[in-house]
């Protein structure tokens, strides 16, 4: 060709591991910088996967890539940040794409983890299977790149869409942080002043860390250093104990073994917050609360109990439905974002002798720098 029909110099796609045979003896294998996203794709085919990760990877996609079920399950319970989309081949040995996307939405929604399902045939029967196991989409091989590539976006911003949803919620519950909680406090404050003005200038301090930390996040899916929510609980437990005295009983069980590892912001603070507001506004006019966090097996445990009149049934059935209680939306929030990020749900468990215990179990998030100054604000006061 001439000088001026001379095309373009193709964009070389990025190396992936050389072909082989077994699928299974590379994968699993990442590529792509995720600037749109992340997603798992699933075959057992290697040629498939390298193709796939190619073509996804130059437009823009971070892809990890499985040659199994059983390999993708143990991908999404470890991801972090979560995937925001799941390439099933339909006909895979062991687990078919139907059988992995029907144990899927057992823990992930169709807005949670989008299932996009690859099949070599589309026959009526095939495609009703598929939706019936929960997919989001099919597409037929051999497929058009651009036409893949248009619905991998579609549901993408579908995932996005719910994600934006949950920030606005925890926005919502940030804005939450009361009006009369700070005039409480900045009263109960005051009347240190003249008094204890030593115990005044703790609890301003306090009531710093109280505000710095509860907006000391930028989205619903960043994960903060166990302390940083720990930091938060002192601080609302010291202005608590401030207000009520006696009343207002703290106790913590942390694992040494846990501090190292991060968990959601307002996750574990709104239970506390819960459990001392319907305690002390309870029949008994007082709470004793305990905050428990442990590691075990590579995944965090969180539960905070209270010897308060335990949860209602209503509140807990409501929950379970997916919708938010009538009143307040905290513990709807923290649901719904476990549901998203981790496909895990809060645990309730309110005994007929009284008192409640709400908690959830997560993958372990290691921080690599849970000692920093930044993520670390000062401890307040002890637990």
């Amino acid at each position: 060709p001439s000088a001026e029909q001379k095309p373009e110099p193709a964009q070389e796609a990025p190396p992936v591991p050389a072909c082989a045979p077994s699928a299974a003896a590379h994968t699993p294998f990442e590529s792509g910088a995720a600037r749109q996203g992340r997603i798992l794709s699933v075959d057992d085919e290697y040629a498939n996967l390298a193709a796939l990760s190619n073509i996804l990877t130059l437009a823009g996609y971070g892809v990890t890539s499985a040659s199994s079920a059983a390999q993708a399950f143990l991908l999404l319970e470890r991801a972090q940040p979560p995937y925001d989309l799941c390439i099933l081949d339909a006909m895979m040995p062991g687990m078919s794409g139907y059988e992995a996307c029907t144990r899927l939405r057992k823990r992930y929604s169709p807005l949670d983890l989008p299932v996009l399902i690859l099949t070599a045939r589309s026959r009526g029967e095939d495609l009703q299977a598929g939706f019936q196991a929960g997919a989001n989409d099919f597409l037929e091989k051999p497929f058009d790149h651009t036409e893949l590539i248009c619905r991998i976006n579609t549901l993408i911003q579908l995932k996005k869409s719910k994600d934006m949803l949950l920030e606005r919620e925890t926005a919502f519950l940030q804005a939450q942080i009361r009006p009369h909680f700070i005039f409480n406090a900045l009263n109960t404050i005051n009347s240190f002043c003249y008094t204890a003005p030593r115990r005044a200038a703790e609890l301003l301090g306090a009531l710093s860390v109280f505000l710095r930390n509860s907006f000391d996040f930028k989205s619903t899916v960043s994960v903060v250093p166990l302390e940083h929510e720990l930091d938060l609980i002192r601080a609302y437990v010291d202005l608590e104990q401030a207000r009520f005295g006696e009343r207002v009983q703290v106790g913590y069980e942390i694992g040494p073994e846990a501090r190292q590892y991060g968990v959601m912001p307002l996750s574990i603070q709104p239970l506390v917050e819960n459990a001392i507001r319907h305690c002390i506004g309870g029949s008994r006019g007082r709470c004793a609360v305990r905050i428990r966090v442990a590691c075990r097996d590579e995944t965090l445990y969180a539960e905070v109990s209270d010897d308060g009149d335990g949860i209602p049934d209503e509140v807990i059935r409501q929950l379970a439905q997916g919708g938010p209680p009538a009143r307040g939306v905290g513990l709807w929030n923290i649901n719904q974002r476990l549901q998203s990020f981790f496909g895990a749900s809060l645990r309730f468990d309110s005994p007929p002798e009284g008192g409640s215990r709400v908690g959830f179990a997560i993958p372990a998030q290691r921080m690599q720098d849970a000692s920093s100054e930044k993520n670390n604000p000062p401890v307040i006061s002890g637990g």
